[in-house]
């Protein structure tokens, strides 16, 4: 799955967007609950509006990062992370170079988690997560 955007063509040269490309695949293709893709990203990268069958916790350990979706937009700095449950369109802009550390959670894998948005509360309680007190999450580097 290329993830190249025209905007990706006219700003970044050929070896970083095959080297970004290059680390994409079909995440719902792999038969397992919980699949982790670290991914490094540069300023201005785009990640075109897309989507899949598993939901999304997408973490940020450093720099900056906006989800968006047709309900709103979310922005993640170091240490934050944003739900996308799955089937819903999102893109993802890096407005700051970031290490995105993805979770990607089958269906079946996920009970108690949203599976979709809950509109009767803030859309950042629904869809922005911190660890309690403050503590990053279990082998990623720090911010």
């Amino acid at each position: 799955m290329a993830v190249t955007t025209k905007g990706n063509a006219l700003h970044f040269p050929p070896a970083v967007r095959d080297a970004i490309d290059a680390q994409w695949f079909d995440v719902d293709a792999v038969p397992v609950p919980v699949l982790v893709v670290p991914i490094n990203y540069p300023t201005d990268w785009h990640i075109e509006p897309h989507s899949h069958r598993k939901a999304q916790l997408i973490y940020c350990c450093a720099g900056v990062m906006t989800v968006e979706t047709a309900d709103g937009q979310w922005v993640a700095p170091p240490n934050r992370c944003v739900w996308v449950p799955g089937g819903v369109v999102h893109e993802i802009r890096i407005n700051q170079a970031a290490g995105m550390r993805t979770l990607y959670v089958e269906p079946a894998a996920r009970p108690g988690l949203p599976l979709a948005w809950q509109p009767a509360l803030p859309a950042g309680a629904t869809a922005t997560w911190r660890p309690p007190g403050g503590a990053r999450l279990p082998g990623l580097p720090p911010a």
